[in-house]
């Protein structure tokens, strides 16, 4: 069982990061870690790697301040993740860049630039060349979805590519359930955030409602189908 699991992550990884062309041996790679399943699957295969491809990994992590005290520190979590880990660990608070950004208003309405922002900056301070962000395919099919529903054109509906460099997504065809059974497998504990849950948010109410809705009454396979779309959006794009 341990080897079922195991083995194909550890394969559509490899297979992912040669085919996009994501690394290079010898580089500093900044791993962006909420603590969650995505981004501590990421971690932790990344990690089997370094000697191998001679990677250094530096640790990212944003701690947006909107979830108060429920939300544990990742100064506390990485321990508890993996006691063997030693990584260089770069902070962040979402408040500060707000105000190094000149104030809350600018961003309100585009948070994923605030977001880069940190992350941008965060390869200055270690000398890396690539950021590697913990998304998977679910969020390629709800990236898919929230764009089609605003009537996004060929780049909406495109979505995010796996490079966009320095930025990389190693996590580009695995699925979340994926990262999931990889941190059971390991005796990973991510932590999962209450606000993922929340329907207040789009994205969320897509996960939730949406999705299931259309896998269950209308095609199975869905995600697959979605995902070949915008794989076609993307080459009548570039086209």
């Amino acid at each position: 069982m341990k080897r079922d699991v195991i083995e194909p992550m550890s394969t559509t990884l490899r297979a992912t990061i040669t085919r996009y062309r994501l690394l290079e041996p010898g580089q500093t790679v900044v791993v962006a870690v909420s603590g969650g399943p995505d981004s501590t699957a990421l971690l932790h295969a990344l990690s089997g790697l370094r000697v191998e491809w001679e990677l250094n990994l530096v640790v990212a992590h944003l701690n947006h301040g909107f979830r108060g005290r429920k939300r544990r520190p990742m100064r506390r979590m990485l321990p508890n993740l993996r006691p063997d880990w030693i990584f260089p660990v770069v902070f962040g608070t979402r408040m500060f860049l707000r105000c190094e950004c000149g104030g809350i208003s600018r961003h309100r309405k585009r948070p994923g630039r605030l977001v880069m922002r940190f992350y941008g900056r965060s390869p200055r301070k270690s000398a890396a060349q690539r950021i590697a962000l913990g998304h998977t395919r679910d969020d390629r099919v709800e990236t898919f979805l929230l764009n089609l529903l605003r009537g996004a054109g060929l780049d909406g509906l495109g979505g995010f590519p796996p490079a966009d460099f320095p930025l990389i997504r190693p996590l580009y065809t695995m699925s979340r359930a994926e990262t999931e059974a990889y941190c059971a497998t390991h005796g990973l504990q991510p932590r999962y955030d209450s606000s993922n849950t929340c329907l207040d948010y789009r994205r969320n109410r897509v996960r939730a409602e949406l999705l299931p809705m259309l896998r269950q009454y209308y095609n199975a396979k869905v995600d697959d189908a979605l995902l070949r779309l915008s794989d076609l959006a993307v080459a009548d794009n570039s086209f």
